[in-house]
């Protein structure tokens, strides 16, 4: 079997999210979690494959869930920081209401617990790839406590 990114002519648009939509009874979502596993396992050289994969697990809330463990899987056969950094580590589109420090707050979350993957000096440059991704984020959060504050203060 073979998931790919050029699309065959029966290709339907929204195959992947057919494919793994409603991932509810336990026995296919263990089947479905070691099936993407031994596919990331075999495909992380092909950056193609993996990054198309890593797309649908991004898009998709149960296998999001498990990204954590697909991430693992990754690196540990493919230790290429130029191929990790091509990996889609946020769903494509989302929505927010509100403030936005919330959201960068759960990211932040997000990030940290990734951290304790890149333990390896190999990994050092993922590693530092994910701080200042946090970073980042919290100087986002920085900003816009400045930019709320100001707002308040004028209405």
């Amino acid at each position: 079997f073979c998931l790919s990114k050029q699309k065959p002519p029966y290709w339907h648009r929204n195959y992947p999210e057919i494919l793994f939509s409603k991932i509810e009874d336990n026995e296919i979502s263990v089947r479905v979690k070691g099936f993407l596993i031994k596919y990331i396992q075999e495909n992380s050289i092909d950056i193609n494959k993996t990054q198309f994969i890593f797309q649908i697990i991004s898009d998709n809330d149960y296998l999001y869930s498990n990204f954590k463990e697909f991430l693992e899987t990754f690196v540990l056969t493919n230790k290429n920081f130029e191929d990790f950094q091509r990996l889609s580590l946020h769903p494509s589109s989302g929505t927010m209401m509100g403030s936005r420090i919330p959201y960068y707050e759960k990211d932040i979350e997000f990030y940290e617990s990734l951290l304790p993957i890149f333990n390896t000096i190999e990994l050092i440059g993922h590693k530092n790839y994910i701080k200042k991704r946090i970073q980042s984020l919290r100087k986002e959060i920085q900003e816009d406590l400045k930019r709320e504050f100001i707002e308040s203060a004028f209405r």
